[in-house]
């Protein structure tokens, strides 16, 4: 949950520009360094439901333009990359307080990027919404998740508020709009019990090799598994935890 409160007098127009705002890669103000992650493909092999990774290899830079520009003529014409992703590092507190993020595939394109941080203003730390079009998974997709040298299959169950269903739940709220950094997330199933957990979006890659249809009925079953659950009254969002974005 967000430490500093988000003021309360917010309209609608100032909670969308919110919503839509563009990360803050102004190299000039020095809030920032620039974490590049660089995650190997491997050898193999490369077959699900699980396979593994080679080594991630960071390196630190002062701007995100450098960051970008080094990834892509240095690094990635040398390397077979899984996926690499650049982390806005705050100068002045904790490393675990982050900032934006953005993840790249193996050929170093752009597919999605988190805007909300871990540590800053209100503004900065407060989930306004991610629109339907911005994100990349829709419930009973399938996605690859990374944790550590691993990568495993999992399921979509559900995708992240949209920034009408954010303002409303900051219009009704009574005390405090809470919605952080862990909001702009997907519900995940993991494994055949169908309990629910969470993936921040810079976390999980679309399948990059076919999915055998054995595996893809036994992973489509999970969602079943969760309903189920819920109907015998066994609600698996009870007990879900969150995924960190630095696995």
């Amino acid at each position: 949950m967000c430490k500093d409160k988000l003021r309360k007098n917010l309209s609608f127009d100032e909670f969308i520009t919110l919503a839509n705002r563009q990360p803050d890669t102004n190299p000039y103000r020095e809030r920032y360094y620039y974490r590049l992650e660089m995650t190997e493909l491997g050898k193999g092999p490369h077959s699900y439901p699980i396979f593994h990774v080679g080594p991630t290899h960071i390196v630190d830079f002062p701007t995100y333009e450098s960051a970008e520009y080094y990834m892509k003529t240095h690094y990635l014409p040398s390397m077979s990359i899984y996926r690499c992703r650049i982390t806005q590092i705050p100068l002045d507190i904790d490393e675990m307080g982050r900032g934006a993020q953005w993840l790249y595939d193996g050929e170093g394109n752009l597919i999605d990027c988190t805007i909300v941080h871990k540590g800053g203003s209100p503004e900065e730390t407060h989930y306004f919404g991610r629109e339907l079009a911005k994100q990349r998974f829709i419930p009973m997709d399938i996605a690859e998740l990374l944790q550590g040298e691993e990568v495993k299959l999992v399921q979509i169950a559900s995708v992240m508020r949209t920034p009408y269903e954010c303002w409303n739940i900051y219009w009704d709220s009574q005390n405090v709009y809470n919605l952080d950094y862990k909001a702009d997330s997907y519900g995940i199933l993991v494994d055949d019990t169908g309990s629910l957990e969470y993936a921040l979006a810079t976390a999980l890659m679309k399948p990059r090799f076919c999915i055998p249809p054995d595996i893809c009925d036994t992973i489509n079953a999970r969602f079943d598994t969760m309903l189920m659950s819920a109907f015998r009254g066994e609600n698996p969002t009870v007990s879900a935890y969150r995924i960190s974005d630095r696995m």
